[in-house]
């Protein structure tokens, strides 16, 4: 079994195409000890994006990252 240690992240276009002016070619990977995952998202009124789940590091912890809207 493989584990990904990244929380990765997409923004769409309303078309369902990838927004190419979000992060590296539409899309953000934060590596988070070896395993992550992401259970849920918020948006901030200030656009800014909330990513909250897991993450193995010694043992499994609570992970939390923002990003800017860009």
């Amino acid at each position: 079994v493989t584990h990904q240690s990244n929380f990765i992240i997409a923004r769409f276009l309303p078309s369902g195409e990838i927004d190419s002016s979000f992060g590296s070619s539409g899309y953000t990977m934060t590596s988070i000890g070896t395993g992550s995952a992401i259970n849920d998202i918020l948006i901030q009124a200030d656009g800014k994006i909330i990513a909250g789940g897991c993450a193995i590091l010694d043992v499994p912890q609570f992970a939390l990252a923002r990003y800017h809207p860009d």
